[in-house]
C-alpha cells in the first residue's frame, strides 16, 4: 500500500515529538524545586526565546536554498549524535558548563527541525490536503508529547538517565529514516536565484504584503498562551495542590487531550469565521484559571485551553503554509518565530513577576493579552483593507512573489 507524504511526516513528527517531550516537565518540575520561584524558569524561558530568534534569522534563508528532506534527515542524525554526547557526559559526571554546549546545540537542532519542516510540508502536500494534514498532526504531535512526557517518569524509575538519553536518541534516529522516505520535488538554485534567498529581497516584497505580516504577528497569541501554561504549571500544583505531582501530569495530560480533540473539531474550529472567537475563548480559559481552585474544574479549563489553542494553532499554520513561494517557505516561518520570540521577550518579563507576586495576576494579564488578540483578528477581518487578504493570498498567490497583485493580497 502505499503510503502518503502527508502520513510519512505525521509519523516522523510523531516520533520526533516523543523525544521533545520527554524533559519538557522535568525541566519545568526541577527548575521550580530548586529555586522555589518561577524566575528561574521563566530567565530560562526568555532565553529560549532569545536564542530562538537569533537562530531563524540565519536559519531562514539557509533553508530555503536547501533540500529540506536531506536536510532534515541530517538534522535528526545529528541531534541523535548529541544525546549520546550528552549521555557520555553524564556517565562521566561532567560539569554543567561542559555540558551547555551539548544542551544548546540540541536547541539549535530543534529549531532548525521546525524551520525546516515547515518548508518541507509545503513542498511535499497538497494545498486541498493542508487542513486535514494539519489538525491530524496537531493530534498526533500532542499525543506523542504526551507519551514522552508519561515515558520520562516511568523510565527514570527503572533505568539511569544514560539509559534514557540513550532511548530519546534513538527516536531521533527513526524520525530521520522516516523522514528519507518523504518525496519532495527540489530544484538546485542558480546563483542569482540563491542571491534573491537572502533577507533583504524578502523583506521588500513583504513590505507590500501587510495582510501576511499581521497574519504572522496574530499567530503569536499561540505561543503566549503555551509559554503561559509552561511557565505556570509547577507553581499552580505548589500552591494549590501542595507540590503533589500527580496533579501535575493530571492538569498536562488535560492540556494535551483537549488538544488531541482537534482531529476531530480541526475542520470547524479551525475555519476562518471561528477564528477570533476561539482565541477569545482561549483567552477566557486562561483567566479563569486564575479564579478556580478546584482540581476538576482546573482540569476542564486546561482542557478547553488546549483544544482552543490546538484549533487556532490549526488555522494559522495550514493558513500560511498556503502562502508565499516553495523558495521562501524558510523565511516566513522564521520570520514568525522572530516576530512571537520578540513578543515573548517583551511580555514574560512581566508576567513572571506578576507570578511571582500572586499567581492569579498572571492568568488575568494572559487573558487580556490574548483577548486583546481575539479583538484584533475580529477588527482586521472586517477592514476593507485587510479582510479579504489577512489569512489568504489574492488572485496573484501562485504567480512569482516579484509581481504583486493590484489588492496587495499577494
Amino acid at each position: 500500500m502505499r503510503v502518503s507524504n502527508a502520513r510519512r511526516i505525521i509519523g516522523a513528527n510523531a516520533v520526533s515529538n516523543v523525544g521533545n517531550g520527554m524533559d519538557s516537565i522535568l525541566i519545568a518540575k526541577l527548575l521550580y524545586d530548586q529555586s522555589g520561584s518561577l524566575t528561574l524558569f521563566g530567565s530560562v524561558l526568555v532565553v529560549d526565546y532569545v536564542f530562538s530568534a537569533l537562530s531563524s534569522a540565519y536559519l531562514g534563508p539557509w533553508v530555503d536554498r536547501l533540500n529540506p528532506r536531506r536536510l532534515l534527515v541530517a538534522n535528526e542524525l545529528a541531534r541523535a549524535l548529541l544525546l549520546g554526547g550528552l549521555a557520555l557526559a553524564v556517565a562521566c559526571a561532567w560539569p554543567l558548563a561542559w555540558m551547555l554546549p551539548l544542551l544548546y546545540a540540541l536547541k539549535l537542532g530543534a529549531q532548525v527541525f521546525q524551520v525546516a519542516m515547515f518548508s518541507l510540508v509545503s513542498r511535499s502536500v497538497a494545498p486541498a490536503r493542508m487542513l486535514g494534514y494539519s489538525s491530524t498532526n496537531a493530534s498526533v504531535s500532542q499525543a506523542a508529547l504526551l507519551l514522552g512526557t508519561a515515558a520520562v517518569s516511568a523510565a527514570l524509575m527503572v533505568a539511569s538517565p544514560v539509559a534514557v538519553l540513550g532511548a530519546d536518541a534513538l527516536t531521533f534516529l527513526i524520525s530521520g529514516c522516516l523522514l528519507r522516505s518523504v518525496r519532495v520535488h527540489h530544484q538546485a538554485l542558480s546563483s542569482t536565484a540563491r542571491a534573491s534567498t537572502a533577507w533583504g529581497p524578502f523583506l521588500r516584497r513583504m513590505g507590500a504584503r501587510q495582510g501576511l505580516l499581521w497574519h504572522i504577528g496574530l499567530s503569536a497569541c499561540n505561543s503566549l498562551t503555551i509559554a503561559l501554561i509552561n511557565l505556570t504549571l509547577a507553581a499552580v500544583v505548589a500552591q494549590r495542590f501542595a507540590g503533589n505531582s500527580w496533579y501535575m501530569t493530571l492538569f498536562d495530560g488535560a492540556f494535551a487531550a483537549g488538544a488531541m480533540l482537534v482531529v476531530f473539531l480541526g475542520k470547524t474550529l479551525a475555519a476562518q469565521r471561528w477564528a477570533a472567537w476561539v482565541v477569545a475563548a482561549q483567552g477566557l480559559a486562561l483567566a479563569a484559571l486564575g479564579i478556580c481552585d478546584h482540581a476538576v474544574v482546573l482540569t476542564a479549563l486546561y482542557a478547553a485551553v488546549g483544544v482552543c489553542n490546538a484549533a487556532s494553532v490549526v488555522f494559522f499554520t495550514s493558513q500560511l503554509q498556503l502562502r508565499g513561494d516553495s523558495d521562501e517557505k524558510g523565511r516566513l516561518f522564521a520570520l514568525r518565530k522572530m516576530i512571537v520570540a520578540l513578543l515573548a521577550v517583551s511580555s514574560l518579563p512581566a508576567l513572571v513577576s506578576l507570578s511571582a507576586y500572586r499567581l492569579s495576576w498572571a492568568f488575568y494579564a494572559g487573558g487580556m493579552v490574548i483577548g486583546l488578540f481575539a479583538l484584533l483578528m475580529w477588527a482586521l477581518s472586517r477592514s476593507t483593507a485587510y479582510g479579504e487578504c489577512l489569512y489568504r493570498d489574492g488572485v496573484a498567490a501562485h504567480q512569482p512573489m516579484s509581481q504583486p497583485s493590484p489588492t496587495g493580497c499577494s
